[in-house]
């Protein structure tokens, strides 16, 4: 079996490792599969997800802390997912449901910042689309990404797997994924600003 250099330099120290940890990942879950009792836990990375502690500083305008402390648990899971579709080589129907749940995660985050931004901006009580269209009426956001959020929360309802009548195969890209990521930024980014900038 192909070893591990001592030191990652170069790209080509990168290729030597990739392959030696695929190939030794490969035996452990062969020995796994034969042996279910044997203990086999690998040690994830550290380092590449973020904390609670970085993900609430994100939020300083929310007052309710139980709502900041959770946003920040599902951005922890937002990076477990982009861990394996970033570094590994999972593909087909798998990483498909990966972009999926992404978008999933990443929805939920921004029902969350909506829930928040009604509350402490006095609206109505209403659901995604309606707390949606308060915003875009109080220029808060643009027309362009409530047209995003919205696409967005259309595609988020087939975590409902029941109301889903085609096939989800081939259905999800990791386009979609960034696409959604990118309009739940911009929401943060439009809420913080407003939130920032003190009354008259």
């Amino acid at each position: 079996m192909a070893t591990i250099p001592d030191d990652i330099d170069s790209d080509d120290d990168l290729i030597a490792a990739v392959d030696a940890v695929g190939a030794g990942l490969q035996e452990i879950s062969h020995y796994l599969n034969a042996n279910p009792e044997a203990k086999g836990r690998i040690r994830f990375p550290r380092g590449y997800l973020g904390t609670v502690g970085k993900h609430n500083k994100r939020y300083s305008w929310i007052e309710k802390e139980v709502l900041k402390r959770n946003l920040s648990y599902q951005y922890i899971f937002y990076d477990v997912l982009r861990w394996m579709s970033n570094r590994t080589d999972i593909s087909g129907t798998a990483s498909e449901m990966i972009y999926k749940h992404a978008i999933v995660v990443v929805s939920s985050i921004a029902e969350g910042l909506l829930a928040a931004a009604a509350k402490q901006l006095d609206y109505a009580e209403g659901k995604f689309p309606k707390r949606l269209k308060h915003l875009l009426t109080d220029e808060i956001i643009t027309q362009k990404l409530h047209d995003e959020l919205t696409w967005m929360w259309e595609v988020r309802q087939a975590v409902h797997v029941h109301i889903v009548n085609d096939l989800e195969w081939e259905k999800y890209k990791v386009t979609d994924a960034r696409r959604a990521s990118k309009a739940v930024k911009e929401l943060e980014e439009a809420l913080d600003l407003h939130f920032s900038i003190p009354p008259f």
